[in-house]
């Protein structure tokens, strides 16, 4: 026998089946409320739901390779460079043969050092030290033929800051360096390491021969050194 239960006021419909009719409205009513409840839910999802984003790649700004770079040496601003002394700089790159065609670029690359060590004498002028950081510490390369010029002293007006740039060494072939636009002059101040580099390219006026390219430490023209290597130079336009 089936019983059906209904809330006092409300009737059963005849022969007892079914649910009375105010039962089966409120029934449908909070059906049909939940189930827009149920859109409006999945509705208010679709339109605040973000979507997934790819994150850029995060950069390191203390990677191994820039954690690995030795620091740069300040120069010393109160360096006693009279009784350190300044040595013959030390040649670390430079080309024996060399092409006078204008076109064809060439590095070479000194280290300015100090006496530090030894302090050298008549026989040994260039001394023993170690890299020199000073400050106002000039460099110049020069090209010659004449090595005679370069076992001889230099003029000492020509190595007074003020006219460095602008005076030939004796012997110094004019013109013969084309340095690269400008970025490596022929006289510069040497690095904070002492470690200075010349980018060049040989003048194609420039005959074929031996040719000397020295390279000078000097400070306030007042202690310097220099030191050369040879080089053999070819001109293609004398054998067309």
């Amino acid at each position: 026998m089936q019983q059906v239960i209904s809330r006092p006021g409300q009737q059963t419909p005849p022969g007892g089946k079914g649910r009375p009719q105010p039962q089966k409205l409120l029934i449908t009513v909070l059906t049909l409320f939940a189930f827009s409840g149920l859109l409006i839910g999945f509705t208010v999802g679709a339109y605040t739901r973000t979507p997934n984003k790819v994150q850029p790649p995060t950069t390191n700004n203390n990677s191994s390779t820039v954690a690995s770079q030795a620091a740069t040496p300040t120069p010393t601003a109160g360096i006693d460079v009279a009784t350190r002394g300044v040595g013959c700089p030390i040649i670390n790159q430079s080309t024996d043969t060399e092409t006078a065609d204008g076109n064809t670029s060439y590095t070479f690359t000194v280290q300015a050092v100090d006496k530090s060590i030894d302090k050298g004498g008549p026989g040994n002028p260039c001394g023993k030290g170690q890299p020199l950081f000073a400050q106002d510490l000039m460099c110049k390369i020069w090209l010659t033929k004449d090595a005679a010029s370069l076992k001889k002293g230099l003029p000492a007006d020509s190595l007074k800051p003020a006219n460095l740039s602008n005076s030939l060494f004796p012997g110094e072939e004019a013109n013969a360096l084309i340095f690269d636009g400008g970025t490596t002059p022929q006289v510069q101040q040497c690095s904070q390491t002492g470690l200075t580099s010349w980018s060049y390219k040989l003048s194609p006026n420039l005959k074929s021969g031996t040719y000397y390219l020295a390279a000078i430490s000097d400070w306030h023209g007042t202690f310097y050194n220099w030191r050369w290597t040879s080089i053999a130079v070819k001109n293609p336009q004398e054998s067309n």
